[in-house]
């Protein structure tokens, strides 16, 4: 995504909130996730898990992991337009978790995503700046961008990308 680019996120998405344990939709949301990537996506539950198999994949005892944070306002079923784009998180190995119900996460390693900051705007009404992360990769022969939805995850080996919304995890032995 560029400024100046127009989009919406769906209503249909559960993209600022988390829905309940027992209220998602584990099996769409597998079915989806497995048609739109080439990697297999492994269904976790708890975060503790998630970071143990993250550590795994990463080939790394000791790991940063990233939230998608909480935009400013609600943003759903809005118009929006980017007003500037910032690259957090460059190309190389990193788990994505997406969270799909409380504390069930989608998970896969991945190394051809980026992740993006923007800030963006409503179009009607719209001054006031709210930033949301998309992931980012090359689809044939252009750059596709996924709004990643709030609580998200991404895990990276230490000292990649920026250091915001940055926890450390060490190994425990």
């Amino acid at each position: 995504m560029t400024p100046g680019t127009k989009f919406k996120i769906s209503p249909n998405d559960s993209f600022d909130f988390v829905p309940a344990a027992g209220y998602g939709y584990l099996t769409e949301a597998k079915a989806e996730a497995d048609a739109e990537s080439p990697e297999p996506h492994v269904l976790m539950k708890g975060y503790d898990s998630v970071a143990e198999w993250s550590k795994y994949e990463l080939d790394d005892t000791s790991v940063e992991v990233r939230a998608v944070p909480m935009p400013k306002e609600s943003l759903s079923g809005k118009e929006l337009i980017v007003k500037s784009v910032t690259q957090i998180i460059p190309k190389g190995d990193k788990v994505l978790c997406h969270e799909v119900e409380y504390e069930s996460y989608f998970c896969h390693k991945t190394n051809g995503v980026t992740v993006t900051e923007m800030n963006v705007v409503k179009t009607a009404g719209g001054d006031k700046p709210s930033t949301l992360w998309a992931a980012c990769h090359e689809h044939e022969d252009r750059v596709v961008c996924h709004v990643m939805n709030v609580n998200d995850l991404i895990f990276t080996p230490l000292k990649i990308g920026n250091k915001e919304n940055v926890k450390r995890i060490e190994h425990e032995e």
